[in-house]
């Protein structure tokens, strides 16, 4: 397939940056890997000389931020798509990415398909851009905006389709910039402040009191766009769900259903959330019940050799879900495994227990941290199992 657009990717973390450059399929996806930087400022010098049309950026990087990476970029290059990577907690940093217009949202830690889609659904950004700007210029040839036609329908009259425009005009004008706060709350989880937005804006379709068709169609515009800035969906699936509302008999009905949509939307993401650090928890779990006795096991290990996330924030994502330090669980577990080897394996010398659960390089450790967590060292253990045989 021939490349259609090109990627440039900034990330402070080596093992995410190189993680994205190496494991993402470009060339099956129609893409090119311009390049990648390890800051914003780096990212910025190379950005302005390569001219991407995709840029993939971490929300917080030294030197300069992605928000301001972000800001200085649509400055100089208006046309490019941002995909931004933030961890959890940074929703407000989201929420001011997408002030600046930016639709594309990930969590850390992502994985190759969540990129994958991001990756498909910012090339349809570009391609409806494209298209858009091909049907601007012949929009301000004909002395029309087609954009009007479906919510008046079919008509003759040019003063009737330009008070139509006029009327969405002033809709538009009036109504600017909601759908941004709409997805920021979404994004925050914040219901009370997508209720009170989602309230101005009807409150606002009454004040300008446009024609109903021109009301239905700017909701239904609404609708589509807060969709495209949180879940990009195909474009069938986004008409379809847009369409409903074309379906309603009143405003009201139709605020009642957007708000319903919209509250749905905002606990889904919710739920993803707490599924994501639940998967990443587990998965955490069980890489270290997979390498106990490999005695380099850490978690800074994981996260360089099978996670390639920062191991200072498993550490705090760790102890946050889990409720324990990763060490302390770490040797809890081995300390279970070398009392239940003892348990089973009489034959078994202490030393060797002691290989087995990762302490190959100290015996003595070993049993120095099996007495701190049982009260008696493994061989007077193994003495205690004896005697109840006897």
């Amino acid at each position: 397939m021939m490349s259609t657009y090109t990627v440039f990717v900034a990330d402070d973390e080596r093992m995410a940056r190189e993680g994205i450059a190496d494991r993402i399929a470009w060339d099956a996806l129609g893409l090119t890997l311009a390049g990648t930087a390890p800051d914003g400022r780096i990212a910025y010098q190379q950005i302005v000389r390569l001219q991407p049309d995709i840029v993939i950026t971490d929300i917080k990087m030294p030197l300069m931020s992605g928000l301001e990476l972000i800001r200085l970029t649509q400055q100089v290059l208006p046309g490019t798509v941002f995909i931004v990577l933030s961890g959890y907690g940074e929703f407000e940093l989201a929420a001011q990415a997408m002030k600046y217009g930016v639709r594309h949202y990930l969590l850390k830690p992502s994985n190759e398909e969540e990129i994958t889609e991001a990756l498909q659904a910012a090339m349809e950004e570009l391609d409806v851009l494209q298209a858009h700007e091909r049907q601007l210029q012949g929009m301000q040839q004909a002395g029309g905006d087609a954009v009007f036609y479906a919510a008046c329908g079919s008509s003759d009259n040019e003063g009737s389709l330009h008070k139509a425009a006029d009327s969405s005009q002033s809709l538009q004008l009036a109504t600017g910039g909601m759908e941004t706060k709409i997805a920021a709350a979404i994004i925050a989880g914040d219901l009370m402040v997508l209720q009170e937005t989602l309230d101005g804006f009807f409150q606002t379709l009454f004040e300008v009191r446009a024609e109903a068709k021109v009301a239905i169609g700017r909701c239904m515009a609404f609708m589509e766009s807060v969709h495209k800035k949180l879940q990009p969906l195909p474009d069938a699936e986004s008409k379809e769900a847009s369409l409903q509302i074309w379906q309603l008999k009143t405003l009201q009905d139709i605020h009642h259903y957007m708000l319903n949509e919209l509250t749905e939307l905002l606990n889904s993401r919710k739920e993803l959330r707490t599924d994501k650090k639940a998967l990443l928890i587990a998965r955490i779990k069980q890489l270290t019940g997979s390498h106990l006795a490999d005695r380099q096991l850490s978690l800074q290990w994981l996260a360089q050799h099978h996670l390639f996330l920062n191991s200072e924030y498993l550490g705090k994502l760790f102890r946050l879900e889990a409720g324990e330090k990763y060490t302390q669980y770490l040797t809890r577990l081995r300390m279970e495994m070398a009392k239940e080897l003892l348990e089973t394996h009489p034959s078994l010398k202490i030393y060797e227990i002691a290989e087995k659960c990762g302490f190959d390089q100290d015996p003595q450790y070993f049993a120095n941290v099996f007495k701190k967590a049982y009260g008696y060292t493994p061989g007077e253990y193994r003495k205690q199992l004896a005697n109840r045989i006897l």
